[in-house]
């Protein structure tokens, strides 16, 4: 091999590229806020339930093995359901028989509704034949439909109402409405509640109405 072959292989070698260095490996590190390490697999629900007092004892809804439909206060105030017959003729499964501001029936499951309670009270005052009463001085109603001997005692099929009244707020509260319809119907509300000390309360109302 000549002198000048053996010098062009050195400057070829010389001048291959070198294979770049390895990387070196990096720790990536991933800092946790206190927020992350505070949290658990907890999840706490917020919001408004109701303990069915349609029986002797108060039941939550969820533990009653029956159909029940709860009309609350904002449900009143939202839609004017003045009256039972109101609130009843929005609620299902419900079917009011006869219109008017005495002697309506209310029929559920086939059979007309007897059990009428207040305050989880059995209560005689709106047996058929009766005035409707008025829902103003109530908080909720608690349809329940189905046999409500487990809850309230004798009774046919058909189901039960209870009738809330209105408790006193745990803050100061005035609301007063008015409004006026068609046959000259007009229509005054004013309710008043107040917390007395730490303990008690006084709640206090007013409604008038004026129809032709």
């Amino acid at each position: 091999m000549s002198f000048s072959s053996i010098l062009l292989a050195s400057a070829a070698f010389v001048g291959a590229p070198l294979p770049a260095p390895a990387a070196e490996p990096r720790t990536v590190e991933t800092s946790t806020g206190s927020d992350d390490a505070e949290k658990s697999d907890e999840i706490m629900v917020i919001g408004k339930s109701y303990g069915r007092a349609v029986g002797k004892t108060l039941t939550p809804l969820k533990d009653t093995p029956n159909t029940i439909t709860v009309i609350d206060r904002d449900q009143i105030e939202a839609q004017n359901l003045f009256t039972l017959e109101d609130a009843l003729t929005a609620t299902n499964g419900i079917t009011v028989n006869g219109v008017g501001s005495e002697d309506p029936s209310f029929f559920s499951r086939g059979f007309a509704i007897t059990n009428y309670l207040i305050d989880g009270v059995p209560s005689f005052a709106f047996n058929f034949p009766s005035a409707v009463p008025d829902l103003f001085f109530y908080d909720r109603l608690e349809v329940l439909r189905g046999p409500a001997g487990l809850f309230s005692g004798s009774g046919n099929p058909a189901g039960s109402i209870n009738m809330v009244r209105k408790r006193p707020l745990d803050a100061f509260r005035m609301q007063a409405s008015a409004g006026a319809g068609s046959y000259d119907n007009l229509r005054f509300e004013l309710d008043v509640s107040t917390p007395i000390g730490s303990k008690a309360g006084l709640r206090v109302g007013a409604m008038a109405q004026d129809q032709d």
